[in-house]
């Protein structure tokens, strides 16, 4: 077994060659340092409303243009930048605790407790995951907390069958054996021992999972559900300019790219991972 420092110069040996898991990587952190920089790189404050200068095309004054009220678009992406990161970093923690601990119960321990965990990942399995959150957000009340939350609550179900796939395979390993016969505790044998050890298709579904978080909290804006005006968040955007793309269509594209974009960029990196990660994977 390759302790973690080997183990991580493997995988980033690997990452350095895949061409398309760096490019992801690099507008990742490009959009970290925009989100992180927002006050210094805006243009203009997100939030400034001004009538006079409602839906200006593209120019040296306003890069991307204004909206309906004026505001510039450039700033309202950057700042949109720093809602679609939060919220895919909380809703991903929140899916991959509930996700672990129920897929480790459930592959430790089997018997009636992986049944009804499995079950009920069955269930959920059955509506559409974008269904189950928007009916979250109409019981909870639309806020940028509420967002978090319903799309962790409704996206741990992945994290559950892999963790519980992973314990299924290794807790009869001789490791898992030998910490049973050395009077370990369940915990310490689940979160010491067995965890660790499951990593890595962990951090690729969690790399994964930020872009579907981004693109359902597009979604969930877009339909009034999302974050709340004034806060700039990119699928409200795309909604503010849905009905006027013919006369201004740069109210609607720009943000759009923004998402796609920021999507591919984590779907790219999570592709890379999987390849670095997986030993019958690695050129």
């Amino acid at each position: 077994m390759h302790s973690l420092p080997s183990t991580f110069q493997v995988v980033l040996h690997q990452l350095k060659k895949n061409r398309r898991a760096k490019v992801g990587l690099y507008i990742i952190i490009l959009i970290l340092i925009v989100a992180i920089g927002a006050p210094l790189l805006s243009p203009a404050h997100p939030e400034n409303i001004n009538l006079g200068a409602s839906l200006q095309a593209p120019s040296f004054q306003h890069w991307l243009g204004t909206d309906k009220l004026g505001r510039d678009i450039l700033s309202r992406i950057i700042y949109g930048s720093r809602v679609s990161l939060i919220v895919g970093v909380v809703a991903v923690g929140i899916s991959g605790i509930i996700g672990i601990i129920l897929g480790a119960i459930a592959g430790y321990f089997g018997k009636w407790a992986d049944h009804f965990i499995m079950r009920l990942v069955d269930i959920l399995l059955a509506f559409p995951s974008i269904l189950l959150a928007i009916t979250l957000v109409a019981v909870l009340g639309a806020s940028l907390w509420n967002v978090m939350l319903a799309i962790g609550l409704v996206s741990w179900v992945g994290y559950a069958r892999v963790v519980r796939g992973e314990f299924l395979s290794k807790r009869n390993q001789e490791f898992v054996l030998a910490a049973k016969t050395s009077g370990a505790s369940y915990f310490r044998i689940i979160f010491r021992h067995m965890l660790p050890n499951s990593m890595a298709p962990i951090i690729v579904m969690a790399t994964l999972g930020m872009a579907g978080a981004i693109i359902t909290e597009s979604s969930l804006s877009f339909l009034g559900l999302g974050v709340q005006p004034p806060t700039p968040s990119w699928g409200q955007m795309l909604s503010d300019g849905r009905t006027i793309m013919r006369q201004a269509w740069w109210v609607s594209t720009f943000p759009g790219l923004a998402i796609m974009i920021t999507v591919l960029a984590f779907n790219l990196l999570g592709d890379g991972l999987r390849d670095a990660m997986d030993p019958k994977l690695r050129n």
